[in-house]
């Protein structure tokens, strides 16, 4: 474990963000997908409700996470308008979300847990970007 701290206190501030960033969305992506998962395989519930659920709570996570671990940002003073902008990203990326979730579980025909994977990747792309320019910007 102490070979592992010595790497990432090696690498550049800016690969070490990358890496949070990696980190809290990978943390972000699991509580969707086990979300997912439980909601549509075991209680039944239509995947797009179950998507729609998933990611509001993913996106809890990755908002608390990204603010605190990853841009390591724990200034109070911007909160109100770091967090309409973060609400205003999030239903973007529920609408985007879902509307790709559809597009590739229907007509691409894929297992609606690949296509969560794929829509959860282009979005992390983007939000990285969105979070570090203006969210979160220093």
């Amino acid at each position: 474990m102490e070979h592992i701290r010595v790497f990432l206190d090696r690498l550049p501030f800016r690969e070490w963000r990358i890496m949070r960033y990696l980190i809290a969305g990978g943390t972000s992506a699991a509580v969707n997908l086990s979300l997912l998962f439980l909601l549509t395989s075991v209680l039944e519930v239509w995947y797009i409700y179950s998507a729609f659920i998933a990611t509001g709570a993913a996106l809890i996570v990755s908002f608390t996470l990204q603010k605190l671990w990853t841009f390591q940002n724990f200034a109070t003073d911007r909160v109100h308008v770091q967090f309409p902008m973060h609400a205003t990203l999030a239903g973007t990326n529920i609408i985007v979300n879902t509307a790709l979730l559809f597009i590739l579980v229907e007509w691409a025909g894929m297992w609606y847990l690949v296509a969560q994977v794929i829509a959860g990747a282009i979005l992390a792309c983007v939000n990285y970007t969105i979070y570090k320019r203006y969210i979160f910007a220093e």
